[in-house]
Formats: C-alpha cells, structure tokens, sequence
C-alpha cells in the first residue's frame, strides 16, 4: 500500500522508546530511531516499497508515537500524581 506498514510501526516503536528514554539513557536513546530508520531503509533497498511510502510510514508513525505519549502523559497525570 502506499504507507509502509513496516516503516510506520518502526518509527512509532523508535519515537516511544526514545521520549520513554531519553531522560534515563540521554543520548544512547537515538540508537532505537536510528534502528528504525536502517529498518525502513531495507525495505527501499529490497524494492519492497518506494521512497515516498517510506517518508509517508515515517511522518504517520511518528505523529501518532507523539500524539499517543502526549495523551498518555497528560492522563497518568491527572490519574496518579
């Protein structure tokens, strides 16, 4: 289809765990976007999908990772503190 399952899965794993992490891990953090990234990459190299399903999973993954992180955190926070 013409978003790439596998690249908005990837990025949505890689942007939780980064804004998960990123204040316990620092910088080592980034490694799971950058995974995410050679992932995605895979697909373009195998002809599997076209660059613009790519950027397109990315951009759906990602906004979504955000979107669902924001909400959880504003709900845990209202729940429990």
């Amino acid at each position: 289809g013409f978003v790439s399952s596998h690249a908005a899965n990837m990025m949505t794993i890689g942007t939780i765990v980064w804004l998960t992490l990123k204040s316990k891990i620092g910088k080592w953090s980034l490694f799971f976007i950058v995974w995410a990234i050679i992932v995605c990459y895979s697909r373009v190299y195998l002809g599997v999908h076209y660059p613009l399903d790519i950027f397109a999973g990315y951009i759906l993954g990602a906004s979504l990772s955000v979107l669902y992180f924001k909400l959880f955190s504003v709900a845990f926070k209202k729940l429990f503190i």
